[in-house]
């Protein structure tokens, strides 16, 4: 396999070496190419993986099995213009892009490439659950909480410098955490009705909205969500109330599911990281053995939620 890693930061990187390292357990081969923008020595073993790297898209040849693109969410669209008919397969990370100002048709991508865009989320054995129990119906409303502090994201980088502390990168909670928007359209279908409020309320050195609020409409239920920056300690759960009266509990970042009128609780612990899991799936993409699951229209549908 040939594929095109375009930004080697934290999420690119790790990206390379479990594509490599899934791909070799398999006994099969790769060739790693990377578009960086940056001079600064990349690790050892990520080195070692690279055999090549271009400064430019214009350097850029193609016949690609895959390309990565994983640098800032601002260069999202223009790096999609620039590399189309490149690859087979695209994986983007999320969120697709950074605004809604430009829809997918403008970019005219070649209708034989398939564009999937990352939602890790949906790969959560709790969630996976969730959906199950959600399919039975009889919901009266959904509540959603992603709640973390920023500040302790990634220990020994200075917060006020990653991306999601940076406007013009991308970042504030509604693009950064668009994770609980596409698993709830995933579970639940999109609204029929959505409005938002959002702004920066906490004390964070950061010039991005830091917690936003959501509230939607369904025509048999009614739906929210907060996401923030700001909360100690993280939260990330989703509760559905039955017509019945029963309350079910998602706890994604606890692997459970509780089921609160009876008192059952289930352990739903993922078996490996999420992001693990998902390239598993997006090689079985690649190989034909899987649906596209997140298709970069309904990327961009999210994304039009999100902001709104």
């Amino acid at each position: 396999m040939r594929a095109l890693f375009v930004g080697l930061g934290s999420i690119g990187s790790r990206h390379a070496r479990d594509l490599s390292a899934l791909l070799r357990a398999e006994g099969r081969d790769l060739r790693v190419e990377a578009l960086r923008s940056s001079d600064s020595p990349l690790p050892p073993d990520l080195a070692q993986l690279v055999k090549r790297t271009y400064r430019s898209p214009a350097e850029v040849g193609g016949g690609y099995d895959a390309i990565f693109i994983c640098n800032p969410t601002s260069l999202h669209y223009d790096t999609l213009q620039q590399l189309k008919g490149r690859a087979a397969f695209y994986f983007i990370e999320k969120p697709v892009f950074v605004d809604a100002s430009r829809p997918v048709s403008s970019l005219s991508l070649p209708e034989d490439s398939v564009y999937y865009v990352a939602c890790p989320l949906r790969f959560s054995p709790a969630l996976q659950r969730i959906r199950e129990i959600a399919a039975e119906g009889s919901i009266a409303s959904v509540r959603a909480i992603c709640s973390s502090y920023l500040p302790d994201w990634r220990p020994g980088t200075d917060y006020r410098r990653c991306y999601s502390a940076r406007k013009e990168l991308g970042g504030g909670v509604r693009l950064d955490l668009i994770h609980e928007l596409d698993y709830l359209c995933w579970l639940f279908g999109r609204p029929e009705q959505l409005v938002s409020l959002s702004g920066r309320y906490g004390s964070l050195e950061a010039d991005v909205e830091d917690i936003a609020l959501y509230l939607a409409r369904y025509p048999d239920m009614l739906m929210s969500l907060q996401i923030d920056y700001l909360g100690k300690p993280t939260r990330r759960a989703v509760e559905l109330l039955f017509k019945s009266g029963e309350t079910v509990v998602g706890d994604i970042a606890g692997g459970a599911v509780r089921f609160l009128h009876s008192g059952v609780l289930e352990r739903h612990r993922p078996v490996e990281d999420l992001r693990l899991s998902e390239m598993r799936y997006f090689i079985k993409l690649m190989d034909g053995e899987a649906e596209n699951i997140n298709p970069i229209d309904q990327a961009f549908s999210t994304l039009e939620l999100a902001l709104r």
